[in-house]
């Protein structure tokens, strides 16, 4: 092997090793950022479930409302709270306290919708309210209480209902 080979294979190494060595750093530096990142929402996430958690716990049933279930979920920045209740209201009487005890809490009532089942309606009423990017949902069972087991339930989100 000539000198101008040997010092030309050697370049040529030293170039793919270059390379070679740029493209783990920039995986590296890859990796680190999405992780960054992805612990930054994470911790965002949490702070959020934390404030749907707390909100919720400030608005009080009926005092004849008896709280059968809760429910907790989050995903990524959506996250959500509901608490389920047994009652003998009917909805006219659960619509009339809640507007009244979320609006004490800063809550704006935004609509109320008639639900359908596979087309049919079989009772079920929901409203909304908003405060600030949160919403609350209140969603009464109707016919669908049997099968549910229970009556209605309240349900604080972020990122499902828009809120402004």
């Amino acid at each position: 092997m000539t000198k101008a080979k040997s010092t030309k294979n050697k370049v040529w190494l030293l170039w793919a090793a270059s390379i070679f060595l740029l493209a783990i750093l920039f995986v590296c530096a890859v990796t680190f950022f999405v992780y960054r990142t992805y612990e930054a929402k994470e911790a965002e996430a949490q702070g959020i479930q934390r404030t749907l958690e707390e909100e919720l716990r400030t608005i009080n049933p009926p005092s004849s409302a008896v709280r059968v279930q809760h429910h907790s979920i989050q995903k990524s920045l959506h996250g959500g709270v509901s608490d389920y209740y047994q009652s003998d209201l009917q909805y006219s009487e659960i619509r009339a306290y809640y507007d009244g005890e979320l609006s004490r809490h800063g809550w704006k009532f935004q609509k109320e919708s008639k639900l359908t089942s596979w087309g049919e309606e079989r009772g079920e009423l929901m409203a909304f309210y908003c405060k600030g990017p949160i919403s609350a949902e209140i969603y009464y069972t109707g016919q669908e209480e049997a099968n549910l087991k229970f009556r209605y339930s309240i349900g604080l989100s972020s990122g499902l209902y828009v809120c402004k």
